[in-house]
């Protein structure tokens, strides 16, 4: 792995969590700090044992969504998911960086499931005096897609795998519920069917009011065979035409955003002989690359975390993952980086006043930061090694401006002694 690679993202990402599976391996931190296990896939995955209580969080994002999953189980093995879904391109007035749209779902907003007329509770482990089933968590699984393996009964009556995923390109999220007769009887499954809508304010909304939508497919009741699987699922959706959305299928959502993961992991492997290592890498190359989102100001890449969305930066965008996507090649990768740097270049001016520090809002506002020479040399370091690593004539050609402005921007800022 070449040098230049750790300035990205993408491995600053690794590193951390590198660090944190060798803290674990050294015995620097508690035992259960070690909870995460390879799969032969790729995958990671955590065995629910008797190291709680424990919570994490992961995001996963599309072109028009980012899902911000937080998740664990108490010392009592009761389990808490909490999914909070960003919609980039769905805006707030005034423009600003967080002026984006997002709600927070709980488990307790669930449409209520029934086994044999048994109702299904989320909220405890084992089953209730009242006629409830209960719901015990037993692994959850990471490769771009979360799986909750689960079961319920005493003997295990069924198993319930839950997955839980962004669509690849539309302002969607979506969350599917696998029942699996595990017992040597029918069984009937149901979900009742639920649709709630929430509705910005418009005075406050860009453009018109936003409507963001919960509900289901495939409601209603079903008989399950003995060793025989269906599915149920539940949407996370924003709109602003809530009397004409598009049909939604699951599995076909699925199936488009495991065809990306594949598509962001296919190139640029690292092969070392520690596994950590090159696991860690390809989660962090998924993690930076799929957090691209297509705004009316073309591809911008954003760090998520529940704050940055559809705007660029002098340093996360410019400076650090930029150059990575000249090494990964992936497609939107590109097309994110050229364009953020197309976008710096507009505010290029013959005074040599400072370009904006962010382009926020889909490109609608600016933030100008500190207004020193910092921000334009991050550019020109990222715009350079970027046109470097790409190695496109006409890429460079388009940069070559961009880098020498920002280079003289700097120049002009130097005091007596050279700094």
């Amino acid at each position: 792995m070449k040098r230049n690679l750790i300035h990205t993202m993408v491995l600053t990402t690794c590193m951390g969590i590198i660090q944190s599976f060798s803290y674990a391996q050294q015995g620097a931190l508690p035992k259960q700090a070690d909870r995460w296990s390879i799969e032969d896939n790729g995958s990671i995955s955590w065995s629910i044992k008797n190291e709680l209580p424990h919570t994490d969080h992961i995001e996963m994002a599309g072109e028009k969504v980012a899902l911000w999953v937080e998740y664990g189980l108490d010392s009592n093995r009761k389990s808490k998911i909490s999914r909070t879904v960003v919609f980039p391109t769905f805006r707030m007035l005034p423009d600003g960086t967080r002026t984006h749209i997002s709600y927070s779902f709980q488990d307790n907003e669930l449409p209520r499931f029934y086994i044999n007329n048994r109702l299904l509770d989320f909220s405890i482990e084992k089953s209730g005096k009242s006629g409830t089933l209960g719901y015990s968590i037993k692994k959850i699984n990471h490769k771009g897609i979360m799986k909750v393996s689960a079961e319920t009964g005493m003997p295990v009556l069924t198993e319930i795998e839950r997955e839980l995923f962004p669509s690849v390109d539309r302002p969607m999220a979506i969350e599917k519920f696998i029942f699996t007769n595990k017992s040597d009887k029918d069984q009937t499954i149901s979900m009742e069917y639920l649709r709630r809508e929430v509705r910005t304010d418009p005075s406050k909304s860009k453009v018109q009011s936003h409507s963001v939508i919960m509900g289901t497919i495939g409601e209603g009741s079903r008989l399950l065979k003995a060793g025989k699987s269906i599915t149920f699922a539940v949407y996370y959706l924003a709109t602003d035409t809530p009397q004409n959305i598009e049909a939604i299928n699951p599995d076909l959502e699925e199936q488009k955003r495991v065809e990306r993961i594949a598509e962001i992991q296919a190139p640029l492997k690292l092969e070392t002989p520690d596994d950590i290592l090159n696991t860690a890498f390809e989660f962090a190359k998924l993690r930076a690359t799929e957090s691209i989102y297509k705004t009316k100001g073309g591809y911008m890449h954003g760090p998520g975390g529940l704050a940055y969305y559809a705007a660029i930066w002098a340093n996360d965008q410019a400076e650090y993952v930029n150059p990575f996507f000249a090494f990964l090649g992936d497609r939107v990768g590109n097309q994110s980086a050229m364009n953020s740097y197309r976008w710096f270049a507009k505010y290029m001016n013959p005074d040599y006043k400072p370009i904006p520090s962010s382009i926020v809002a889909e490109g609608d506002a600016v933030w100008k930061g500190a207004g020193d020479r910092g921000d334009q040399a991050m550019i020109a370091y990222g715009a350079s090694r970027y046109a470097l690593a790409n190695g496109n004539i006409d890429s460079a050609r388009v940069l070559w401006p961009l880098i020498e402005w920002c280079l003289e921007f700097s120049r002009r800022k130097m005091n007596n002694e050279g700094w």
